[in-house]
């Protein structure tokens, strides 16, 4: 798991007309390894009680490439081809 800080994409450049904000918030994103190959992977966002724009991101898979997910790195939030958002990696939780 990852502490992460959020930003969403305006409406107008593809973001969602309500931003979720509590609970559980299911995605996917795309992972670039050192071949420059891509890979999909399935995450979850359990939203920060207090602020929303904070919350921790899961993997829904065991087997994700953990090497390629560092403090710092910025990740796209993607619904299907359209991105809706980044999480900023701030740091590796247990």
């Amino acid at each position: 798991m990852y502490n992460v800080n959020l930003t969403w994409q305006p409406v107008d450049q593809g973001g969602k007309l309500f931003q979720p904000s509590n609970g559980e918030y299911f995605c996917t994103i795309t992972l670039k390894d050192l071949s420059n190959q891509n890979s999909t992977w399935s995450i979850k966002l359990i939203f920060n009680e207090i602020n929303p724009l904070k919350a921790r991101l899961e993997f829904l898979f065991d087997n994700y490439p953990k090497d390629l997910i560092n403090k710092g790195n910025t990740i796209e939030l993607l619904e299907g081809a359209n991105i809706v958002g980044h999480a900023l990696i701030e740091s590796l939780c247990f």
